[in-house]
């Protein structure tokens, strides 16, 4: 029978998976995957060499990605300290912000503000020892930047996280996160030219992915009001 840690990091990785199968992500696959390489993809072949030149670039994403995520973690274990004394009513504050959130995500309401897109832009070198350097700060800039599918799921997983004891186990956490995320990614990467005709297909289930992400973070946000959060 898995631990109650297990079952913690399962939920973390899935709440990756849920991320990379949100209709802000999956969809754009291709799209991101040529503006880090800066080929012209298509469903063609791709050579080996092609191939590994994209899971190069998806792995150096990916690490951006994830270096951002711990790095908000630690920002965000610290303020949870700072604010321990006023937890008994940020939490429920927080609870509501989340359920608000989740009911946003299944459909039930629409909000302008939460429905705008912040994201960051980093013009790519045509120098090939800059795509790296480039891919980098796409999943940092990717990580901070807002989109209205995945901000309320990161936005949770970063709150769950800075509640943990230690700052260590909040970053394990996330590290799970960011491998829900990126493992799939870099498996579409290294085979695009063989899986993109899936694409179609899996977006087909998109809207219920999204409803089923609302559903969990509307159920943790209710789960914060109305409950002591300890892990």
């Amino acid at each position: 029978m898995p631990t109650l840690h297990q079952l913690n990091f399962a939920v973390a990785f899935f709440a990756g998976l849920a991320t990379f199968l949100s209709p802000c992500f999956l969809p754009l696959i291709p799209v991101y995957l040529g503006y880090l390489s800066g080929l012209a993809l298509s469903p063609s072949h791709l050579s080996f060499r092609q191939r590994w030149f994209l899971l190069r670039l998806s792995a150096t994403f990916i690490s951006g990605a994830i270096v951002a995520f711990l790095l908000l973690n630690a920002t965000f274990h610290h303020l949870s300290h700072l604010l321990h004394r006023y937890h008994s009513w940020l939490k429920p504050l927080a609870g509501l912000t989340l359920l608000l959130f989740g009911l946003y995500l299944m459909g039930l309401f629409k909000s302008k503000l939460l429905s705008r897109e912040l994201r960051f832009h980093f013009s790519p070198s045509s120098s090939a020892r800059f795509r790296y350097l480039h891919a980098f700060l796409t999943g940092i800039a990717f990580t901070l930047a807002w989109s209205p599918c995945i901000g309320p799921v990161l936005g949770t997983i970063l709150f769950w996280t800075s509640s943990q004891v230690t700052f260590l186990k909040g970053a394990i956490l996330l590290l799970f996160y960011g491998l829900g995320l990126g493992l799939p990614f870099l498996i579409f990467a290294f085979a695009f030219d063989l899986l993109s005709p899936w694409l179609k297909k899996l977006q087909v289930y998109t809207p219920i992915f999204h409803f089923l992400s609302g559903l969990i973070v509307a159920l943790f946000g209710s789960w914060l009001i109305f409950t002591n959060l300890n892990f």
